[in-house]
């Protein structure tokens, strides 16, 4: 069942990713293509800080300042629920705004 799921994820990744990267990379001139593939470097170095933030968040607010131990598994599944809503939502205003650009065509 894990790999199956982490086969899943690397498809949701593979087919994301690469479409994702060619969209910006077409969208801007010759001599923008490394500023732009940093700037892809860093939204995406930023989203993970954020994820780690929100998550870190919803662990305080859940458990607080405590070691997790087995008489605390209810309340850490809870918590992991409460993330993963949280990060589907995140995702589904992503791929709206991924599906919203539209396809960009551009002669070089």
């Amino acid at each position: 069942l894990i790999i199956l799921n982490l086969v899943l994820v690397g498809f949701g990744f593979a087919f994301f990713s690469s479409p994702n990267m060619n969209a910006i990379m077409t969208s801007v001139e010759k001599s923008f293509y490394g500023l732009a593939s940093g700037v892809v470097g860093v939204m995406r170095l930023l989203g993970q800080m954020f994820s780690m933030g929100i998550t870190s968040v919803l662990f305080a607010m859940y458990l607080g300042p405590v070691s997790i131990t087995p008489e605390l598994n209810p309340v850490f599944l809870k918590c992991f629920q409460s993330a993963f809503i949280v990060f589907g939502c995140l995702c589904s205003v992503g791929i709206l705004a991924s599906l919203s650009r539209g396809s960009i065509i551009r002669n070089q």
